[in-house]
């Protein structure tokens, strides 16, 4: 579990297409397919989020990082972009 308060990596590997349709604000953008060739730019000092368009390409991803690359500080975005436009229009709403 992450703490609210904690320096979190975001970490969007969907497509260039789909990241001009929207995005997180302050994520870093590795396509999955250059995620195994840019593992440099993955921090090892916090928690990291990937997230994709529904979830189900960030679980693989994570998968992959954690053993193969043996990263323990992964996590990913249940749901993917998808779960979060909607939390943040549910939220938007309730808020107002």
């Amino acid at each position: 579990m992450i703490d609210e308060h904690e320096t979190i990596q975001l970490i969007d590997i969907r497509t260039e297409f789909e990241r001009s349709q929207s995005q997180i604000e302050n994520s870093l953008h590795i396509s999955f397919l250059d995620l195994e060739k840019t593992t440099t730019r993955i921090r090892k000092d916090c928690p990291v989020v990937l997230f994709c368009q529904h979830g189900n390409d960030s679980f693989f991803a994570t998968l992959l990082l954690m053993n193969r690359h043996k990263l323990d500080n992964v996590y990913t975005l249940k749901g993917g972009m998808i779960a979060w436009l909607d939390a943040k229009k549910n939220s938007e709403i309730l808020c107002k």
